[in-house]
């Protein structure tokens, strides 16, 4: 039997909470992270495959976006990322400590249009 250890890291003066992750019980992998903003629900797991990416909402967990992912590190900047052809999708922990989950949708021009950009109220590592 594996056990897997984790951690909560609850943002300043949020009450903890259990972050909701499905990646054993609805998609037969590892969890890798889980983050919630006041709207959404993001889980990152890991399979044979690699990782991906699964968000949905706090009102509506049956519809949901499920993606391949990868991980981001740059100058500090880390999380991960996941493209579905017309939005970006990212968790993003920047060197100051903020993290984010950020949308942006892709314009024809090439230019990211950013559609969200919450504050990740709670994220626990797997």
């Amino acid at each position: 039997m594996t056990t897997l250890a984790s951690f909560v890291l609850p943002i300043a003066g949020i009450a903890k909470a259990e972050v909701p992750n499905l990646c054993q019980s609805e998609y037969n992998s590892q969890p890798v992270a889980s983050y919630q903003t006041s709207d959404f629900i993001v889980n990152i797991c890991e399979d044979d495959t690699g990782l991906f990416y699964v968000g949905f909402s706090r009102e509506d967990r049956e519809f949901r976006t499920v993606l391949d992912a990868s991980r981001i590190q740059n100058q500090g900047v880390t999380g991960y990322a996941a493209n579905n052809g017309n939005y970006n999708y990212y968790i993003i922990s920047r060197p100051n400590g903020e993290t984010r989950l950020q949308i942006r949708e892709l314009t024809s021009g090439g230019i990211n249009s950013m559609i969200l950009n919450q504050e990740v109220l709670e994220f626990r590592y797997y």
